[in-house]
């Protein structure tokens, strides 16, 4: 799609979607009211976009740079299963009829994505929508969807290097890398082969986990983004943090994928050394010197322009999603919570909160060392919200 046209279409858009930002303050204290009126402001929200924009296939929504601009994500995008699980989440939680109209509609778009093998983000593509479909709506066609998915996914995996391999580009410069964000697609993996009964999906996705643990952390529980294996030996070659300060820093996102990774790998696995490295990770973020007193983080906690650098609600919202999961395992409950909590009430500030539709938050960091969707709504931010939300408020009678 070319620039021209995402331009007019979001000239368009703009004219029908009025600013519908809250004048807001942050509450001080979480409530199941405080839950529910924003869950429903949430859905409202998705019905005035379904009844201004119907589902289209080129138009999953991706991202807003300034006021005027959209990024949509093609099927292929790694984002492009956002915007249905958050369709499909709100549908779960309000029964609202055009919310499953629109989440079947965007959820049929990523179907042929399932048969695909050339991307480790099949997982966020596919368990992000077909997996959060099923979840709500028991339908055999979304249970195969994402079995096969399962199928195309492992034929990632080499036994050589104990992993899934994460990219394919720029081959002169790794041989097999694998990115903290591929404990992410593992949630895939292991609810297909308890889906199918087929036990090779949870060996390829445990092994990962594995070795995801053995080479992606450090010592204080933080992590590197990549790390680059001999494709046939399988023997580390290097380490990088390719979308932060520098190898050595603490890109904010990354932490996230880490903890929220290793918390689903304990779901599933109830191997204690997971559920030690996600509290660990816990304890390194929200215990660090440069996380900012609201709980917002920098897009690095290493940024070198600290208070000014830009911040990444996306991490945040991931990481409070994470524990509320990680609350219900550990022995650190209420401190967890406690945490969690005070990432949502900051997000309840205007500050944060996306001022036009269809986006419900703002200040997201994208890819800050190729400048790309600095500060902005962007739409795994949202999903994460929206999920947070969810899972928080089951903890209220």
């Amino acid at each position: 799609m070319n620039t021209f046209r995402i331009i007019a279409i979001s000239l368009f858009l703009s004219a029908l979607f009025p600013a519908c930002q809250e004048d807001i303050q942050r509450p001080e204290n979480i409530s199941k009211e405080l839950l529910q009126h924003r869950l429903d402001m949430l859905v409202q929200r998705s019905l005035e976009t379904y009844e201004q924009y119907p589902p289209i296939r080129e138009k999953i929504y991706r991202s807003r740079s300034g006021f005027w601009t959209l990024r949509f994500a093609e099927e292929s995008d790694w984002c492009s299963g956002f915007y249905p699980g958050i369709l499909w989440q709100l549908y779960g939680y309000s029964s609202k009829e055009p919310l499953m109209i629109a989440a079947k509609a965007y959820t049929s778009f990523l179907q042929k994505e399932a048969l695909k093998s050339d991307s480790h983000d099949i997982g966020f593509k596919i368990n992000s929508s077909y997996g959060q479909a099923w979840k709500i709506r028991k339908e055999q066609e979304f249970k195969l969807t994402l079995i096969q998915a399962a199928r195309s996914l492992s034929k990632r995996y080499d036994a050589r290097m104990q992993a899934i391999k994460s990219w394919d580009y720029n081959p002169g410069h790794y041989q097999y890398p694998v990115i903290i964000d591929n404990l992410m697609n593992l949630e895939l993996l292991f609810e297909a082969s308890r889906l199918s009964n087929e036990p090779s999906f949870y060996r390829l996705a445990r092994s990962h986990v594995e070795t995801s643990l053995k080479h992606h952390f450090r010592e204080d529980f933080s992590s590197y983004h990549l790390v680059n294996l001999d494709s046939m030996s399988g023997e580390l070659l290097g380490k990088e943090t390719n979308q932060g300060v520098s190898d050595e820093s603490a890109w904010a996102r990354g932490q996230a994928w880490g903890l929220y990774g290793m918390t689903l790998a304990y779901r599933y696995t109830r191997d204690s050394s997971y559920l030690r490295q996600a509290e660990g990770i816990a304890d390194f973020f929200f215990n660090h010197p440069n996380l900012p007193e609201d709980f917002i983080p920098y897009w690095d906690f290493d940024a070198p322009d600290i208070p000014e650098a830009p911040r990444d609600v996306s991490a945040g919202v991931i990481t409070a999603s994470a524990l509320f999961e990680l609350a219900t395992y550990s022995n650190n409950r209420e401190e967890y919570l406690n945490w969690g909590d005070q990432v949502l009430l900051s997000l309840e500030s205007s500050q944060y909160q996306a001022s036009r539709l269809p986006f419900f938050l703002d200040k997201s960091t994208g890819n800050m060392p190729i400048e790309e969707e600095i500060e902005v709504p962007i739409v795994y931010a949202d999903y994460y919200y929206v999920e947070a939300l969810i899972r928080r408020l089951k903890f209220f009678p």
